[in-house]
């Protein structure tokens, strides 16, 4: 099919790589602009305190789980756009880091309204539904939170413990270098002392 597509582009190598720069380009600028859009809706609820109310909501069920409700403001402004909803998380002071990588997690993973609408621009010249593809994105961030849920501990628990036991190791060799070093200068005084009475001898 792609070969068949490609015969039957009669344009010269020069227009289709200016047509591929410019379609790029203007790519760049929807995917800007879409996440600005979505920036500023965020930060207009959040004026208008339809965020908190929002947030409500998602404090139910937090407490369900039994995640700090402070993390439910950063949740909502995840959902609307996932790096300023990461950002707010990662400044969350009542929440642990496994709670707060569970959050991030869901929200990379589900990307937010904005790559979501991203996506439907793109999608609408085609014949693929957005519905499935919102769906798969629901489900992934699930997933993703799930899945950090289980492995953190296994992953984040055996660096902690490397960097205590090369916290002892080095302790260990300060002392060990400390008693060496004492060894030496009470044999130097040791050696200081017997020339001193040997010279008084003679």
């Amino acid at each position: 099919m792609l070969h068949e597509e490609r015969l039957q582009d009669t344009r010269p190598i020069g227009q289709k790589l200016g047509d591929a720069v410019q379609s790029s380009v203007q790519t760049l600028l929807m995917i800007g602009g879409f996440i600005i859009l979505f920036s500023v809706l965020n930060e207009v609820l959040s004026l208008l305190h339809i965020t908190q109310w929002l947030a409500l909501i998602v404090t139910l069920a937090l407490m369900i789980f039994q995640f700090p409700t402070e993390l439910s403001v950063p949740i909502i402004s995840g959902l609307f756009e996932m790096t300023l909803g990461s950002q707010l998380v990662s400044t969350t002071t009542g929440a642990t880091l496994k709670e707060q990588a569970i959050i991030v997690s869901f929200l990379l993973a589900f990307a937010g309204f904005s790559a979501q609408a991203q996506a439907a621009s793109i999608l609408a010249a085609t014949d693929i539904r957005f519905k499935p593809f919102f769906f798969a994105r629901v489900m992934q961030g699930v997933f993703a939170a799930t899945l950090t849920f289980f492995v953190f501990d296994w992953l984040y628990q055996p660096v902690c413990k490397k960097r205590r036991l090369e916290a002892r190791h080095k302790t260990s060799l300060q002392r060990s270098w400390m008693a060496f070093t004492r060894g030496v200068r009470s044999l130097h005084s040791l050696h200081c002392s017997s020339l001193l009475s040997f010279g008084t001898k003679d």
